[in-house]
């Protein structure tokens, strides 16, 4: 039966190994709660958790998805970033955009302008000029989320309509859930 240790090292999910948890050897030691982890699962696969990934895993992974992808028709084409940067005329960063660009969306999954700089239109400029960008890379939609109530009343304002929430997420939060129609590029919206 498939049990999550409450080891805060081992979080993951897979069926427990008989005896769990082993004393540490050679293959299985003891692993402090901040490190990775690595288990064998059975005599040909291992699973490990990580606080960060390689680069070549990090591609790994999402190239296998991407062939998966292709075997049920999608088009499995990489995903484009985009960052909009907000700089003083010294060149500090006081807010920014940054997202995603795959199959005709615009993901937006960070923006922020520093608590200085708020309510003078810049998170306005930075979403507009993302929009645009997307618009002029053939995108038809703009998607993203936000557990700030001030953020969703922003996001509404500017177009964007709600399509879901996931309640306690972070807890005691709700997270919104976003999408808005881009107007095409040429086109006022």
């Amino acid at each position: 039966m498939a049990s999550c240790s409450e080891q805060p090292a081992r979080r993951s999910c897979v069926p427990a190994p008989p005896n769990w948890p082993l004393q540490p050897t050679a293959e299985r030691r003891y692993v402090s709660p901040t490190a990775d982890t690595k288990m064998t699962i059975d005599s040909s696969v291992h699973l490990s958790v990580h606080t960060a990934v390689s680069e070549e895993d990090r591609a790994l992974i999402e190239r296998g998805l991407m062939d998966h992808a292709r075997t049920l028709g999608i088009d499995a084409t990489e995903q484009e970033r985009i960052a909009v940067c907000l700089r003083t005329s010294n060149g500090v960063l006081v807010g920014g955009l940054i997202g995603g660009l795959m199959w005709g969306w615009l993901e937006v999954r960070l923006l922020w302008v520093h608590e200085m700089f708020r309510s003078k239109g810049h998170g306005t400029t930075l979403l507009n000029a993302a929009e645009r960008d997307a618009a002029r890379r053939r995108c038809h939609h703009a998607r993203l989320e936000t557990y700030d109530p001030a953020a969703r009343r922003f996001y509404q304002r500017r177009g964007y309509d709600q399509y879901g929430i996931v309640p306690d997420y972070p807890i005691g939060h709700t997270r919104w859930l976003l999408v808005k129609t881009l107007p095409r590029p040429g086109v006022a919206g």
